[in-house]
């Protein structure tokens, strides 16, 4: 009961700093912990572990750990991994990016499997192909 508590006063803090909307979501994510603590077995789950250690919610967040990407770094050799129709690999090494080569949209994981580097034209590339034009040139309106 004393996490409880604490979860409460944080809720609490939040709403003195942070706009109504995310003081709800806050409140609702507490919720939502609370319910899954109270019908979860009296042992916490242990924290998802991958090739690097702990990772921080790799199937909820599109946040890639340093560690993780440094593997992909070094697997890639710091280069664009695309390969065109005939085989070619671009091997670029201006602007790289991490990829998911299943898009996280699509349920990719942040595991080095699923990851890999591409120079921004490529990876603009493969947005459009997963996703379609329409799509891509709306998001790059708003950002």
């Amino acid at each position: 009961k004393a996490d409880r508590a604490t979860k409460v006063k944080s809720v609490v803090e939040v709403a003195k700093v942070k706009p109504a909307a995310k003081v709800e979501r806050v409140a609702k994510k507490v919720k939502k912990t609370e319910e899954k603590t109270e019908t979860s077995p009296a042992t916490p789950a242990a924290p998802a572990k991958g090739p690097e250690g702990p990772l921080a919610s790799p199937e909820s967040s599109r946040f890639i750990p340093q560690a993780i990407k440094d593997k992909v770094f070094k697997r890639d050799g710091g280069k664009c991994a695309f390969t065109g129709p005939g085989g070619q690999r671009c091997g670029s090494k201006w602007n790289i990016q991490v990829d998911h080569i299943t898009p996280f949209a699509l349920g990719g994981s942040n595991l080095p499997e699923n990851l890999q580097l591409l120079c921004r034209r490529h990876n603009q590339h493969k947005a459009v192909k997963d996703f379609g034009k329409k799509k891509i040139d709306g998001h790059l309106k708003r950002g």
